[in-house]
Parts: C-alpha cells; sequence; structure tokens
C-alpha cells in the first residue's frame, strides 16, 4: 500500500528523519553493525535510512520501496555502490535464499496487508546467523494517528506488538532484544538460528 499524499509529506519531514535517526541509534545498541555485510532494507523511502547503513560502509546494499517517487528520491542521493529499486514487499521471490546478513525495515510493515508473507520472505532470505532489525508502530497508534491526521492506513495492515513479535517467533526466529515504548511502538532485533539452531 502506498503512502497518502499527506504521510508521503511528513515522510520528508526533519522530523521524522529526526525520528529515524533515534531508531537508527537503537539498532546500533542492539548490535546492528553492517560492515562488510549483504544488506536488504525493505521500505527504503526516500533513502535517509541508507545514508546512516552507509556510514557503516556494507559490502553490498539493496533498498526496496513500492513507490516511484520515494525510490527516485533515494536514488538522488548517489550514494555509491547502493541499488534502489521500485518492488512490492510481499513478492520478495527474486532474492535468493540465505543471500543476505541483515535486512532493516523503518516502520513500514504496518502500511502491508500481507505483513506476515514479508516476515516470511525475510526468514528465507536471511542467512544462518543473519539478524532482521524492525521497527513499528502499533495498531493502537496508527488509529490514533488516523483519526486526527486522516492518514488513511488500511485497517488489515494494522497490529499489536505482541503480534508482531508472535509471528516472528512463529516463523523462526529468536528474539534478541526489544524495547517497547509504552506499547505504542517497539524496536526488535530478530535472529536467524545457525544450520545448529544456535545464535
Amino acid at each position: 500500500m502506498e503512502l497518502s499524499a499527506k504521510e508521503f509529506k511528513a515522510m520528508q519531514s526533519p522530523l521524522r528523519q529526526s525520528m529515524q535517526k533515534t531508531e537508527f541509534e537503537t539498532f546500533q545498541k542492539f548490535g546492528f553493525s553492517a560492515k562488510d555485510k549483504d544488506v536488504l532494507e525493505i521500505g527504503c523511502g526516500s533513502g535517509f535510512g541508507a545514508i546512516l547503513i552507509s556510514e557503516d560502509k556494507p559490502k553490498n546494499y539493496v533498498g526496496i520501496d513500492i513507490m516511484e517517487e520515494q525510490i527516485a528520491l533515494a536514488k538522488s542521493r548517489a550514494i555509491p555502490d547502493f541499488t534502489f529499486q521500485v518492488q512490492n514487499a510481499e513478492e520478495l521471490d527474486n532474492f535468493d535464499s540465505e543471500s543476505k546478513d541483515i535486512i532493516v525495515i523503518f516502520g513500514i510493515l504496518h502500511h502491508i496487508p500481507g505483513w506476515r508473507r514479508v516476515i516470511q520472505h525475510a526468514y528465507r532470505i536471511l542467512k544462518p546467523s543473519g539478524t532482521f532489525f524492525v521497527e513499528e508502530p502499533s495498531r493502537v497508534l496508527i488509529r490514533t494517528l488516523d483519526f486526527f491526521l486522516r492518514w488513511g492506513h488500511d485497517p488489515v495492515a494494522l497490529f499489536s506488538l505482541r503480534e508482531l513479535e508472535k509471528t516472528l517467533r512463529e516463523n523462526g526466529f529468536i528474539i534478541s532484544r526489544r524495547k517497547n515504548y509504552a506499547t505504542l511502538f517497539g524496536v526488535f532485533r530478530a535472529d536467524k538460528p545457525n544450520t545448529e539452531g544456535k545464535l
């Protein structure tokens, strides 16, 4: 699901960038390190997250987003050797199994009616001992924002933080770190076990 015009404008604001920087700092506290790693960012938006990730000098980075306008903005940042492509996050069959060390999501799952399928794909795409970093607002927060701001999220795509964590676990992930902000939004580090079932 694409962003409404109002939310698209809000996502380009300095406030959103400041929030995303704080989210990334939490990822770093949870052990995020992309140096020499293969990284996939799902819902890369205008590429601000890619700028933050680029400071780590990953071996490879691919950012996807369903909105052509967002990908155009991301490409305009001209980050060397970073790839941005228009793609539906529910359709990730073009990414090989066990091909990425890290997958990152900065709060876009709640836009995707098939968000559970995205998590299934993430587990498949990650290498053994790979890491999934996810930040998401809860259903309660999004409904509140929609009431006041009229952003118009699809209610089918919304979930509680408990539902999100349960789905991560059901797909084989081990939740090694998490932070819950008054049940309004949460940050998770979910690890794919190695071939022996360990981290």
